[in-house]
């Protein structure tokens, strides 16, 4: 075995996925979509299952913006592979879009053709948006899960390619801290080099709805090479756990993307749990500091 993916919770199979809010949130979100940040603000909605964010994602699928390439290419970072007009880093977005089944063409719901109408009136900026989705005519319940098999998640693409190549998928084990030792052969800058991996096995390892002890089973993997990709969460929390800090800069630098709604009044009637969810958007105030960050106008569904 030369390839082991590790996933803490479950797979959530298109046959068990009952499109019912609490049972989707239990099932596919972290802390079944009530992790919060320490003053309350902000409620932070994470995927939980395997596929990740993916799998619960109304499918938005933008290719990294211009002004974010010149950032990470910029001083202190200088990234010069990613800079804007890198043909190396335009293909990597291309194959990775292509893999995706990421185009355009949806059959716009209510909400989204009344946001698409009125930007036009106002002469503001309105398009729509690209979606890994192979349906133009989704449900709204991507958040719940996609029971038709059309959204192009990590689980039903790039996780089928690695298991086809001969990689293994186990559920149910979350990682607990990443295993090091002095390095053998010291690289530059790097004092320690990788030995494996300890894990924790059981039913449901962070979400049971039963109160009795549950046996967990701890797991040494031995490995010379560890990827942690349990998101911008639970990776830094890892990397710490693990004793790996980089000089202090691990879980500083996150940076959350806040959400807030407007409602508005129609002599119609506007259904927001029908059709295809978040398919038009505006970058009409994306852009107010002249640094390219800024405001996202879309439609999210409501049930």
């Amino acid at each position: 075995m030369r390839v082991l993916l590790l996933e803490k919770s479950s797979w959530m199979q298109r046959g068990s996925m009952t499109w019912l809010e609490s049972e989707a949130h239990a099932d596919m979100y972290e802390c079944a979509g009530f992790v919060v940040t320490a003053d309350g603000a902000i409620n932070i909605l994470a995927g939980s299952t395997l596929g990740g964010g993916t799998k619960i994602n109304w499918t938005a699928s933008l290719r990294t913006p211009d002004h974010v390439r010149r950032e990470w290419a910029s001083p202190p970072h200088g990234l010069a592979a990613v800079a804007p007009g890198s043909i190396s880093f335009d293909n990597a977005l291309d194959a990775v879009c292509s893999r995706l089944g990421v185009g355009k063409g949806t059959a716009m719901s209510g909400p989204n053709a009344r946001l698409l109408s009125g930007l036009r009136q106002l002469g503001l900026h309105g398009e729509e948006l690209p979606r890994n989705c192979t349906s133009s005519t989704c449900s709204a319940y991507c958040s719940f899960g996609c029971r038709s098999g059309h959204k192009q998640s990590s689980d039903v693409t790039w996780l089928v390619d690695a298991v086809r190549a001969g990689a293994h998928v186990i559920t149910g084990v979350e990682a607990q801290r990443i295993l090091t030792q002095p390095c053998q052969q010291p690289f530059v800058g790097r004092k320690k080099q990788v030995t494996g991996l300890l894990a924790l096995s059981g039913p449901s390892v962070n979400k049971t709805t039963s109160t009795d002890p549950v046996r967990q089973l701890s797991i040494l993997i031995h490995a010379p090479l560890v990827v942690s990709s349990c998101g911008s969460i639970n990776t830094p929390a890892l990397l710490l756990r693990s004793g790996v800090s980089v000089k202090g800069n691990v879980g500083r630098h996150l940076r959350l993307h806040p959400a807030t709604g407007l409602v508005g009044l129609f002599s119609s009637p506007i259904n927001m749990h029908e059709g295809v969810a978040m398919s038009a958007y505006s970058r009409a105030a994306a852009d107010w500091a002249g640094t390219g960050y800024g405001a996202m106008v879309s439609v999210p569904a409501v049930h």
